[in-house]
């Protein structure tokens, strides 16, 4: 069953909110911290907390998988 597993629909279609999403999380990661609203932010937190326990492996695996998250972002 699919109880409480709904996700924030921001006002925009499936394809505008993920984009939205993915450039949040990349702009959290690399600026350190994101001016947005309260539920925009909200929203996000599966996506990085997801993402920082990725990042604590150490291994190639999970740095692909990260890197591919971000849809080729600067690799700095």
């Amino acid at each position: 069953m699919r109880h409480q597993l709904r996700k924030a629909k921001l006002s925009r279609s499936t394809k505008q909110r993920f984009a939205l999403w993915h450039g949040l999380c990349r702009s959290l990661v690399m600026h350190g911290k994101i001016v947005t609203t309260y539920a925009k932010a909200k929203s996000i937190v599966p996506f990085v907390e997801k993402l920082v326990s990725k990042g604590k492996n150490y291994d190639l695996s999970a740095y692909r998988s990260v890197l591919s998250f971000f849809r080729g972002a600067d690799r700095k």
